[in-house]
């Protein structure tokens, strides 16, 4: 275990994340790693962006995914490295918003 990946676990470790939590984070950023063959503290502002385009459309991750690995690349960069990159250079994608279902009364059936 390399001494940047046992820092971010005890940053981790301190601050409680739930194990599954903790598993994605270390796992996102190691792939971030690998994909640029350099350890991610060599890495910035326009290698987050390019992996983020490569998760979108190329690997096309679900949502889910994408935000986990976002997360836990702002959570390497802020706490593990205490970098000041802004938080626009590590957007999370915006929300459908969607409308709830309302029935109507003769839907709703009274007992």
């Amino acid at each position: 275990m390399t001494a940047l990946r046992k820092r971010m676990l005890d940053d981790l470790q301190i601050r409680n994340y739930a194990p599954t939590t903790v598993e994605c984070y270390i796992r996102s950023v190691s792939e971030f790693a690998k994909h640029f063959n350099k350890p991610p503290d060599q890495l910035g502002p326009e290698e987050i962006r390019s992996w983020q385009l490569f998760l979108l459309n190329e690997k096309r991750v679900k949502l889910s995914t994408y935000i986990q690995a976002v997360c836990g690349l702002r959570f390497f960069y802020r706490n593990t490295l205490n970098r000041k990159i802004e938080i626009d250079r590590i957007p999370l994608p915006r929300y459908e918003k969607k409308l709830p279902v309302i029935l109507s009364k003769a839907e709703v059936k009274v007992t």
